[in-house]
Parts: structure tokens; sequence; C-alpha cells
């Protein structure tokens, strides 16, 4: 009993921790670009975040390396595209599908907050919908010096490009769902 109840304790944990993350993801994105962030200010440029660091100099490098580009790669890249990789593994072994055989509770404590509520040959789809809110959360901080109407402009694509791909997948289980998500 008590290695099962430390199995159950340890697939909530996990969940918790990617919960936490999911709320986060946009948060760290941005956190992430701000490292990137440069300002024109005089004859040089100079980071958004810390006016006193010359950009692509020797103390910004150290910051882009030691935190921008691991940042980028874990956050911003890795957490979508591992959970891309683990939910349409396990969708096509029919790990997720309680109808399945091969149903395994564990991964509905650990994952199922991200792929309950689309069809099944779907369950990646929240890894898309990380992926927009990063591509949201980072060109709004690249394009903040370039004034409003670019923003506004950039996040109209991006945000009608993921509409148009949502309208011809219909990824949601119930069809009126995907209605409202249109």
């Amino acid at each position: 009993a008590k290695s099962k109840n430390f199995k159950t304790t340890r697939d909530q944990v996990i969940g918790s921790i990617l919960i936490g993350l999911n709320l986060m993801y946009p948060t760290l994105v941005k956190r992430g670009a701000l490292l990137f962030a440069c300002r024109d200010i005089g004859k040089g440029q100079f980071l958004d975040e810390a006016l006193d660091v010359q950009c692509y100099g020797p103390a910004h490098l150290t910051l882009v390396v030691s935190l921008g580009l691991p940042s980028i790669l874990i956050f911003v890249v890795g957490f979508p595209a591992s959970l891309l990789v683990v939910l349409r593994r396990l969708a096509q072994r029919n790990v997720l599908d309680p109808r399945s055989p091969a149903y395994n509770r564990r991964w509905v404590i650990r994952l199922g907050f991200l792929y309950a509520g689309y069809e099944r040959r779907y369950a990646y789809w929240e890894s898309l919908v990380l992926l927009r809110k990063a591509a949201l959360s980072g060109f709004a901080v690249f394009l903040s010096n370039r004034g409003t109407t670019v923003q506004v402009v950039v996040a109209l694509l991006i945000l009608y490009v993921c509409h148009v791909v949502q309208i011809m997948l219909e990824p949601l289980e119930h069809d009126w769902h995907d209605w409202m998500e249109s």
C-alpha cells in the first residue's frame, strides 16, 4: 500500500509541477525574451531591462549565454516540444483512452489537464497552444520598440493562422466546443 501511495503522490507532484509550468509559461517566455530586447540610445544599443548594459557587449553576452539561450531551449522550445512528443506517443499507444486495455490512470493524474477535452488524435494540441502563447509573448517583447501598430498586426497574424488551423482541424472533443473556440 505504501508503494502505491508513493506512486500516486509522485504522479500528483509531477502533475502539479506541470500545471505550474503551464500557468507560468507566458511569463517565462517573456522573461527569456527580455534578455534579447535592446533599445537604441544615442549611438549605441542598450538592454531594455538594464540600460547600463550595452547590447552584445561582454556583460550582455554573458547574460545571453548563461540565461537567455538555456531559458529559450528549456522553456520556450523544450517544454512544448517534450509535451508534443510525450502526448503523441501516449495517444498512439492508447494509454490515454479509458476504453482501451492499454489505459493507464497515472497519465491522467500527470497530464490529464493537458489533453482533456481534445479528441484522442489531437491529445498533443495543448503543446501547440503553448507555442502560440510563446509567439505572442515573444513578439510582444521583441516588437515593443516598433510601436503598437506593428505589435497588433503581428499578433493578429499569429491569431489568424492559429484560428484557421483550429477551424480546419477541429481538435476539441465536442463539436460545440470547436464552434465556441472558433
